[in-house]
């Protein structure tokens, strides 16, 4: 991988944390995510708008449906990691999702892509994958370990796997433009939310009083999401490498849950963390 490629891939990291601890400190339930989503599409509306006037966008029904699939795994995605945060811990919840997700991702690149990553490369994706693991189990007797969330963390680790190949089939074999597909992958994912946002109308006055963190961590969202693009489309880097590079921001994570949210064990979610570098490190060498 180039310096570019590893810059994009650590800037979306930082964004990526970034935005789930906003989300993280959000109202619960799922209309707050669907106010999210949509202060994202609104946000920035005016980049894919402006590619559709000046003709870079061509439809067809495998665009189209592509897209609106995309949306619907971003939002199966998304709703399984705010429940999870609603029952547990950004710093718990957060590494087991990106951990299993580059587990997971690294083997679709090389089952599904035919990615030959090197021996160094599987290494480092096995030592971040070992220290994650190590991360989510606290001592005994801690409150932070819920089942349910760390299920709930597991399932959207597999969801990650999914959208990220998706993701990277729709702007490399199918040459759809970054900033367009992101902005239309909002779209499509808020309109696939919105069901459930009508099933919590008790709740959306209080959500829609939260819409300035929700634009910023949308715009963050947003960001994180395009640096990676960017790094599959102008950069081609390898699936199996950029998904489990991705995971050092948890060590953002795992630092914003403990020293802004008062998370508890965090010795040794900061001695796993350092794991999840060295592994990272292995992983660009390779």
């Amino acid at each position: 991988m180039t310096t570019i490629a590893v810059s994009l891939v650590v800037a979306s990291a930082f964004a990526h944390a970034g935005w789930n601890f906003i989300a993280k400190r959000g109202p619960s339930g799922p209309a707050y995510t669907w106010v999210l989503v949509v202060a994202e599409a609104i946000a920035i509306a005016p980049l894919g708008i402006i590619l559709i006037v000046v003709g870079h966008v061509q439809f067809s029904w495998t665009f189209i449906w592509v897209i609106v699939l995309a949306g619907g795994l971003q939002a199966v995605y998304f709703m399984l990691l705010r429940t999870g945060y609603a029952r547990g811990d950004l710093s718990l919840v957060y590494p087991i999702s990106r951990g299993t997700g580059a587990l997971f991702a690294t083997i679709a690149g090389i089952v599904l892509i035919g990615e030959r990553p090197g021996a160094v490369s599987l290494v480092g994706a096995i030592v971040i994958v070992v220290a994650v693991l190590f991360l989510t189990n606290p001592q005994r007797g801690s409150k932070s370990l819920q089942r349910s969330a760390i299920m709930l963390g597991l399932a959207a680790g597999v969801s990650i796997a999914v959208y990220s190949w998706w993701d990277r089939r729709a702007v490399v074999d199918l040459a759809i433009p970054i900033v367009f597909y992101s902005w239309a992958a909002a779209v499509t994912e808020a309109a696939w939310l919105t069901p459930s946002m009508l099933t919590d109308r008790a709740r959306l006055r209080t959500a829609l009083r939260h819409w300035p963190s929700a634009t910023i961590s949308g715009v963050m969202r947003f960001a994180a999401y395009a640096f990676i693009l960017l790094a599959y489309s102008w950069q081609g880097a390898p699936l199996s490498i950029v998904a489990p590079l991705r995971e050092t921001g948890i060590l953002v994570a795992v630092w914003l849950g403990g020293s802004m949210l008062g998370e508890e064990d965090r010795k040794r979610r900061l001695i796993a963390s350092v794991g999840i570098v060295a592994g990272g490190l292995l992983l660009v060498a390779g």
